[in-house]
């Protein structure tokens, strides 16, 4: 059974990586990543697996989906972080930018309105 391609490897085991990925982030194209991430790790280091056993292969495989789709939530949260701080200081640089001439104008538009 170690000679199993990539391409049945995955299609066995797809499913159940798939659906626990969905689980923890309710996104079905995150949870493909997250599934063909788990499969082509599990699928290289099959040598020091007993992939025979499949109680323990479905177990590795969920745990392993699980754990990436928390890894994956983790990164996708610090690069939301990250992009809001950039949002946030380019708005205090354009805010703090304005000119007195700018100001004058802004109040003179409101006198007339």
């Amino acid at each position: 059974m170690n000679n199993q391609t990539f391409e049945e490897f995955y299609l066995k085991y797809r499913k159940i990586s798939r659906g626990y990925a969905y689980g923890v982030l309710h996104d079905w194209s995150a949870a493909d990543d997250v599934s063909q991430d788990v499969l082509y790790k599990m699928y290289t280091i099959k040598d020091g697996l007993n992939i025979d056993n499949e109680k323990m292969m479905f177990s590795l495989i969920k745990r392993a989906s699980m754990n990436k789709a928390l890894d994956y939530i983790k990164k996708s949260s610090s690069k939301h972080e990250f992009v809001c701080q950039e949002e946030v200081a380019a708005f205090l640089e354009e805010q703090n930018s304005v000119d007195a001439e700018e100001v004058f104008l802004r109040k003179e538009k409101k006198e007339f309105m």
